[in-house]
């Protein structure tokens, strides 16, 4: 099928994006909030101090930014389906090696890679989404995977505390099962929807080179950076609220 017939053809609550969109979006986002709570108090087990401790969560966002332009190729390169399907597993496996870090060392690195394969999740999510969604039903499928996204990490911090109390390794176990379950529903129902997975051609040819510079070009218009700066502005806001979650730290 191909990309306009998938766009034509995709409904907002399809079969296809609840499996591939909204499922992997709660499941993933619960796996997050279930680790949350254990954060602090697993850096508190190095004997490391609060200004260090942060770094448990300040090292995630920057895997976060870390990946952005290398995710931006890749879903070029490679496709959106095989990044869709390598987020979370790397997802599951930085959790889960999470679980047996025996340095505050390995616990930073662990937690970079956590933060870069969540964001080539999402960004190759979205890729997916501006590909096969209607022009009526991208932001109506966006707010869907956000608002379940909300709902996963609003849920997941209480069953992480009660985990917690069991083993404090144990939410970085949950986190990294239910990041690997989350992969399921993708791999039975995504297809490539990359344009340009068509053809080498299309990649390779002579006009490649001036739509690229055509694309950077357009996004350096006065609206576009106004939004851009706007989107700056909400992240670091929204970071120092994330970031927050360092005062469940004990002192």
């Amino acid at each position: 099928m191909s990309v306009d017939d998938q766009r034509t053809n995709t409904r907002v609550l399809s079969r296809e994006n609840i499996l591939s969109i909204y499922v992997p979006a709660i499941v993933l986002s619960l796996g997050n909030g279930i680790a949350i709570p254990a954060i602090p108090v697993f850096a508190e087990s190095f004997g490391v101090s609060f200004g260090q401790a942060s770094l448990v969560f300040i090292i995630h966002m920057v895997g976060g930014m870390a990946s952005t332009l290398p995710t931006g190729l890749l879903v070029d390169r490679i496709g959106r389906r095989k990044v869709i399907l390598a987020g979370p597993l790397l997802v599951a496996i930085s959790s889960l090696l999470t679980a047996t870090a025996q340095s505050f060392e390995l616990l930073l690195l662990y937690r970079f890679i956590g933060g870069w394969a969540q964001q080539m999740w999402m960004l190759s999510r979205l890729a997916h989404i501006a590909d096969t969604g209607g022009d009526r039903q991208r932001g109506r499928q966006i707010t869907g995977m956000v608002g379940l996204d909300t709902i996963g990490r609003l849920l997941g911090p209480g069953v992480g505390g009660f985990l917690a109390l069991w083993d404090i390794r144990a939410p970085f176990v949950a986190h990294g099962i239910l990041s690997l379950l989350s992969v399921v529903p993708s791999y039975v129902t995504i297809r490539e929807s990359a344009p340009s997975r068509g053809g080498r051609a299309d990649r390779a040819g002579p006009g490649a080179g001036v739509s690229q510079r055509a694309a950077l070009i357009a996004l350096l218009t006065f609206p576009v950076v106004i939004f851009f700066v706007a989107q700056l502005l909400a992240s670091m806001t929204r970071g120092a609220l994330w970031g927050g979650t360092v005062n469940l730290y004990p002192v």
